[in-house]
């Protein structure tokens, strides 16, 4: 296996820990047993005491549309930095390669959390 495929698969992996971790746990505590009982939390849970199972549904779609717009836009940024100042990404002194899909990191995560498979090695 040549370097530069271990490091396509370092970032294909890096991508998909970022797809994994998309779920994030508000969605569960908005449609279950909401935030951790403390004092702090009291008036968010007496909140959604107070909602339907689908306006809790709904609810925990608006949190899930904000977890994934900021892991985009994170995204959008480095790159950003990437193609402008150099910025790179290193895992275990490898430096992950800069668009090794001719697309930005932001686009390969919108495809992978969409289902698409990852591009055949060449």
């Amino acid at each position: 296996m040549s370097l530069e495929n271990t490091a396509k698969e370092r970032y294909n992996n890096l991508v998909d820990g970022l797809v994994e971790r998309r779920e994030g746990v508000l969605g569960s505590w908005i449609l279950e047993k909401g935030w951790p009982d403390v004092p702090e939390n009291e008036e968010i849970n007496a909140f959604l005491s107070k909602l339907s199972d689908r306006d809790r549904a709904i609810l925990a779609g608006i949190a899930r549309e904000a977890r994934d717009s900021g892991i985009h836009d994170t995204l959008a940024y480095l790159q950003e930095q990437m193609d402008l100042n150099g910025l790179r990404l290193v895992i275990d002194g490898e430096t992950l390669p800069v668009s090794p899909y001719d697309t930005g990191i932001f686009w390969d995560w919108t495809s992978r959390v969409n289902g698409a498979p990852w591009p055949r090695p060449t």
